[in-house]
């Protein structure tokens, strides 16, 4: 055979055809996904998103939708700044979710959709999750595969995650809208119900944050107006469903050269991007800045406190600061974003 014979793909041995579908699917390690979050029982709310949100054919309405650009300020001229978002949403442009790498994989063709199903066993995990027995506590559930469905260019693709082990970036729409006691409903794979548990959830970190939260009355502070106040919700035992919240502090930055120390540290891998844990008195990164998320912390710590006091709940509701329970993500991009739609 001569070294530069090009052979079309169809012509290829069926165990070099697998293996080569096999490599175009996503590594087996935590990924990162993006999603915006919104109310979906909201009509105003849901006709201007209904466009973008995924599908699951146990809801008629769920409450995740495309990603949106992120943005560097929060709140500011609320109306105006929905109205932009609205017409930004995109499934392709500029996502670096994971499910992006090989979500056209499903309806590629018939060896690429069944090199999808061999890797994650989504019909198998179907069936053991149906006859499954909710433990307790929930935490045990398994890390089953989960897949959803959107339209991108007029047609419908899935997208494939894992619960348990991958990271939620979400986007608030509208923060006041917000529902993080009941987001399982709308949304499948976060319901305990259907035996998914969910491991990671992630909000973007907005330092105005900070000097907002020096003038709310700890005991109202929960109940704010707008993002801060959706934070501090979503840190409360409203999101009692998922085992872990993340702040993104995309202003962090590893110093030039230095080793990371990724041992006991969770990490998650996006489309050509990863976020890694930091923890205070890391050396490998520069986190010294104004408005820091670290004393952010320590505040929401204390308003989160007087909350669990004033509600009389037990002291297994307070997260304590240093826990994995609340924690803070750098982001890093190291290559170019790959996608299997077009």
């Amino acid at each position: 055979m001569e070294p530069r014979t090009f052979h079309l793909f169809p012509l290829l041995p069926k165990e070099l055809r697998d293996a080569i579908w096999a490599l175009a699917i996503r590594p087996e390690r935590p990924s990162a996904h993006f999603f915006t979050v919104f109310d979906s029982s909201n009509d105003a709310e849901w006709s201007l998103l209904s466009q973008h949100s995924i599908r699951h054919p146990l809801v008629k309405r769920c409450s995740l939708a495309a990603p949106q650009p992120r943005r560097d300020t929060f709140d500011n001229d609320h109306q105006q700044q929905q109205q932009q978002q609205q017409q930004q949403f995109s499934w392709i442009r500029g996502n670096r979710s994971a499910y992006l790498i090989d979500s056209g994989l499903w309806t590629a063709c018939t060896e690429s959709r069944d090199a999808m199903e061999r890797l994650f066993k989504v019909a198998e995990w179907d069936i053991k999750r149906a006859a499954m027995r909710l433990p307790s506590p929930i935490r045990d559930l398994p890390d089953a595969s989960a897949t959803v469905s959107f339209s991108s260019n007029d047609e419908w693709q899935r997208c494939l995650t894992h619960p348990k082990t991958d990271l939620f970036l979400l986007l608030p729409f509208d923060g006041e809208m917000v529902d993080w006691e009941d987001l399982g409903r709308p949304v499948p794979i976060f319901d305990a119900v259907e035996k998914f548990y969910v491991g990671h959830i992630a909000l973007d970190y907005d330092p105005g944050w900070l000097m907002e939260g020096d003038y709310l009355d700890p005991y109202d502070s929960w109940a704010s107006p707008g993002t801060i106040g959706c934070v501090i919700r979503a840190a409360t035992n409203q999101l009692d469903w998922a085992e872990n919240l993340w702040f993104v502090d995309y202003r962090i930055r590893r110093h030039p050269g230095a080793l990371l120390t990724t041992t006991n540290r969770h990490q998650f891998h996006g489309n050509g991007c990863k976020f890694t844990e930091v923890r205070e008195g890391d050396t490998d990164w520069k986190v010294n800045h104004s408005k820091s998320i670290f004393k952010f912390l320590e505040e929401l710590v204390e308003k989160v406190e007087y909350f669990c006091h004033r509600e009389g709940y037990s002291p297994g509701y307070v997260f304590v600061y240093g826990t994995l329970d609340v924690g803070i993500l750098a982001y890093e991009e190291y290559g170019p974003r790959n996608s299997s739609l077009r």
